[in-house]
């Protein structure tokens, strides 16, 4: 895999004691020891294969496995049995090792009767291969590549990237047995610092976890057979534990893991050096004089999504030399209250879905309109009379005859349809009102949705404050158990608080989740679209609010309130859009009675126009004659009343004044309706303002409640009830103060919606007009 690549040195173990050989046209065997065959491992065998091909030219054939070794499937005892297999083949020149697993073992087999090369040494020093200070490995019959970093200097960068106390390092157990052999290494560098934990990857997950229990941060190794499922897996799991991790590659950052240093892009020049050695040997070098170092750029990389995942904010220092994978700054799409409305305007489901009923209700009124058009008509015929009735017709009517007929319609007065069109386009206006109507609940659902997002957030945060506070008071309460100020009930009460808390905020993680793809909904975007909601300028908008400034300093007494909440109330009914709808449908339902109730004496008055031409004559009669007429028109104009009907005009105009009622006692409720809705409207905005001052000084007292109870209770004068009481006061009384300001902004635009008009979308003239009005109200 490209993670072994990326962090190998290579072995080479030679089975003849001289250096190389030099026949011309000679057959160079190959065999192969890998830990796999496939994916990432067969990109590197090809690659290595293109450059052996560039350097054998015809000096010499090569095979490379093809029935000497093959893939081990990541098990050291396979590993072993392969090696041993191909040193005691005659028939193999040179034995190449792929992977950690198949080169920790290589690494623990010497001394080398056969040239190996090795891809996968993890860290010369831990696992035991000696590399003098020159550039060459020293060891007969041996090379290998050497990168300029290792385990160790992974585990003392990471360490400044986070101070852990003891750290958990995973391998797979052929690579963690060998690291264990040379603990002595790893004791020189981290201790007395930090602790580490060697951990084997055999296992499933939970067990690793379980080994892992109480470290403070994990160094992901090479994993071998647990590399595609195993370490996934792992890594979320540690990830949500909010435990730091740092990788062997790139791509182990990529796909979650929090940090690593290894360099990328060494694929081509690690197949290049295997192939350069080999080709070296064959030229007659030995294989423990060759270079074995290679130079890579390597640089701490950071991936910002998992450290906002685990909380961690990494230092000024380590930020400045190091690449981020993703925005310092947490992803997705931030939104003002102003930038959401607007969306929602542009792309609301619900206000696209309305767009059909109007296109519909204008359609309606064309269509109504066709009634007076002219109806224009092509006619062909042909006519079949009697041949007697033929021949005693003077030639006026043939046996057989094809006419061709234009015929013209047109209406002239008619009160139905008059009332029709009449009757459509107030329908038109009402649903253009019910328009309005929607778009003034889309603003303020737009608002609800806004503001639940940001108190989903606030949630999470003071869940995850009051979560690290009760971390905090659990070692308190370990301690006090140890100075003997209280039993072991204060520790196991602040990890069942614990557990409690990681609930909720887990729970609040949950409704960040939920509201952003509400607020999503609404507005018309993806609904998986990482939508942030930025609650800056909130005061400000509600300081400019034409319902505030107008009567800051006004509102001080009863008088005051009542004379607003009348002016309020006037507005409100005359700019609801839903009365406005109501009363252009009562008219409607008015027109259609007039038109049934004057239906029995007014006239519908048309004209019509005929023309005819006989296209073909044939049998008795159809000879020309002096009475016949080859073509003929008329004209008419036409009365009709509709004396009786059955009775049917009597019914129907009986079931549209039962609905004029109807709709009359609609608007009186919905008038009366609005008034109400005022009233609590701004009873509900007084109130939030007044309430907001108040829940931000409780938060403040609650919290200096909480830090003399906290310190009290350190140093064994508060009981634990006296501690976890603050702590939920203080708890409750920040989620009120923060969300204060969100409640407010709703009763406010809830107070807009009642009256008709809105900030956010009314024209500033009107607004502007409205908060004159107010101004003239108090200043009389």
């Amino acid at each position: 895999m490209k993670r072994n690549i990326l962090i190998v040195l290579m072995l080479l173990v030679c089975g003849i004691p001289q250096a190389g050989w030099t026949s011309s046209g000679r057959h160079l065997t190959l065999g192969l020891i890998a830990d796999d065959t496939r994916g990432d491992m067969a990109q590197f065998l090809g690659l290595v294969h293109q450059e052996m091909d560039l350097l054998a030219g015809a000096r010499y054939t090569y095979t490379l496995g093809e029935g000497k070794g093959g893939a081990i499937d990541w098990n050291a005892d396979k590993a072993r049995a392969l090696y041993r297999e191909l040193v005691a083949d005659p028939e193999v020149d040179i034995i190449v090792s792929i992977g950690v697993v198949s080169s920790s073992v290589i690494a623990d087999s010497g001394p080398y009767s056969k040239p190996v090369i090795a891809v996968g040494i993890m860290d010369s020093v831990l696992q035991g291969v000696r590399h003098s200070d020159e550039d060459r490995s020293g060891i007969a019959n041996l090379t290998y590549v050497h990168f300029n970093h290792s385990i160790t200097k992974d585990l003392l960068l990471f360490r400044r990237l986070t101070p852990f106390k003891e750290v958990g390092i995973v391998f797979d157990p052929s690579v963690a047995d060998v690291i264990r052999k040379k603990e002595g290494e790893l004791d020189k560098a981290l201790h007395p610092e930090a602790d580490y934990r060697i951990v084997s990857s055999n296992k499933g997950v939970n067990e690793v976890l379980a080994e892992l229990s109480g470290v403070d941060a994990v160094y992901v190794g090479y994993l071998g057979a647990q590399e595609e499922v195993g370490r996934p897996a792992l890594v979320q799991a540690l990830t949500e534990m909010k435990i730091p991790t740092f990788g062997g590659s790139l791509r182990d950052v990529r796909k979650g893991v929090l940090a690593s240093a290894s360099p990328e892009g060494t694929f081509n020049r690690v197949a290049r050096r295997v192939a350069l050695n080999i080709d070296g040997w064959v030229g007659g070098d030995k294989l423990s004089d060759l270079p074995v170092n290679m130079e890579f750029e390597v640089a701490l990389t950071i991936n910002m999504e998992t450290a906002r995942a685990i909380g961690f904010s990494p230092s000024f220092e380590m930020l400045s030399g190091a690449q981020l994978l993703g925005d310092l700054q947490e992803g997705g799409l931030f939104y003002t209250l102003q930038d959401a409305v607007n969306s929602a305007l542009a792309a609301n489901y619900d206000l696209r879905i309305n767009t059909f009923d109007v296109r519909q209700a204008k359609e309606a009124v064309r269509q109504a309109g066709t009634s007076f058009l002219p109806d224009v008509k092509l006619v062909g015929s042909q006519t079949f009379i009697d041949e007697d009735v033929a021949t005693t017709s003077n030639s006026t009517q043939a046996e057989r005859t094809t006419t061709g007929s234009a015929v013209v319609e047109q209406l002239i007065y008619s009160d139905e349809a008059i009332g029709t069109i009449s009757s459509q386009k107030d329908l038109l206006e009402a649903e253009q009102e019910s328009r309005q109507a929607l778009i003034l609940d889309t603003v303020f659902d737009t608002t609800v949705a806004f503001t639940d997002l940001l108190k989903a957030r606030t949630e999470e945060t003071v869940q995850m404050d009051n979560l690290a506070l009760i971390r905090k008071n659990l070692v308190i309460a370990k301690q006090r158990e140890e100075a003997g100020y209280a039993g072991s009930g204060d520790v196991f009460s602040w990890e069942s608080r614990m557990a409690t808390s990681k609930a909720a905020l887990f729970t609040a993680r949950s409704n960040v989740n939920v509201a952003s793809r509400n607020l999503n909904l609404i507005m018309g975007v993806p609904i998986d679209q990482k939508t942030r909601a930025l609650g800056a300028g909130l005061d400000d908008f509600m300081d400019g609010s034409f319902l505030v400034r107008s009567v800051k300093g006004r509102l001080t007494n009863t008088e005051g309130f009542e004379t607003y909440l009348t002016f309020l109330v006037e507005e409100a009914v005359k700019n609801a859009p839903e009365l406005s709808a109501l009363s252009r449908n009562i008219s409607a339902v008015e027109t259609r009675a007039g038109v049934l109730s004057r239906k029995n004496w007014v006239p519908t008055v048309s004209a019509a126009g005929t023309w005819n031409r006989d296209m073909d004559r044939g049998g008795a009669g159809s000879e020309d004659g002096p009475l016949y007429h080859e073509e003929r028109w008329d004209a008419s104009v036409n009365l009709t009343w509709t004396l009786y009907s059955g009775g049917e005009n009597r019914v129907e105009l009986a079931r549209e004044r039962l609905t004029l009622a109807q709709l009359e006692e609609k608007r009186r409720k919905a008038q009366q309706e609005i008034e109400l809705s005022v009233r609590v409207a701004l009873l509900d905005t007084i109130t939030r303002y007044v309430t907001r001052e108040q829940a931000v000084r409780s938060a403040e007292y609650a919290k200096k409640s909480l830090n003399l109870i906290a310190d009290s209770y350190a140093k064994g004068k508060a009981s634990l009830t006296d501690l976890v009481e603050a702590q939920n006061s203080s708890l409750t009384a920040d989620l009120e103060a923060t969300n204060a300001i969100y409640e407010q902004v709703r009763a406010l635009l809830k107070l807009e919606r009642t009256v008709g008009k809105m900030t956010l979308v009314s024209d500033p003239l009107e607004t502007e007009a409205f908060a004159g009005r107010i101004k003239a109200l108090f200043d009389q």
